[in-house]
C-alpha cells in the first residue's frame, strides 16, 4: 500500500518473536583472574549461521546481552580475545558442545581463557 494525501493511513499489522534470551557474562585471564575489558562472543546456530557480539564484562556492569538467533535452538558459543586461546562452551551434562536458551530465559557465563603462548 502506498500512502497518499487522499489516503494518508494505513493498516499495519506486526507480528512479535519470542522474548529474546539473556546471557550474563564474566570473561578472566585463567592465570591472573583479572577480568578482561573486552572479548568477542560468537553464537553458530544449526544452520552454519552466525551472529557476533563485541563487548566487555557484563556481570561487573550488570548488564546483560541479548542473545540475537532463536530461542530454543541449539548454539556453539565461542568467547574469544587478543592473545588467548579461543574458549567453546561443553554441556558438562552430555559433553556436547551445543548450548540452548529458553526463549526469556537469563543465564550466567563465567569463563576464564588461556593466555596464548
Amino acid at each position: 500500500m502506498k500512502l497518499t494525501r487522499e489516503e494518508p493511513l494505513a493498516h499495519v499489522e506486526l507480528t512479535v518473536g519470542p522474548k529474546p534470551g539473556l546471557l550474563s557474562i564474566a570473561v578472566t585471564n585463567n592465570n591472573t583472574g583479572k577480568a578482561l575489558d573486552s572479548f568477542i562472543v560468537r553464537w553458530i546456530d544449526e544452520d552454519g549461521r552466525s551472529m557476533n557480539s563485541s563487548v566487555g564484562n557484563l556481570q561487573r556492569a550488570g548488564a546483560y546481552l541479548l542473545v540475537p538467533i532463536r530461542p530454543a535452538t541449539d548454539v556453539i558459543v565461542q568467547i574469544s580475545a587478543p592473545r588467548f586461546k579461543d574458549w567453546y562452551f561443553v554441556d558438562t551434562s552430555t559433553m556436547q558442545p551445543t548450548w540452548r536458551l529458553q526463549s526469556g530465559e537469563q543465564r550466567t557465563l563465567d569463563v576464564a581463557l588461556e593466555p596464548r603462548e
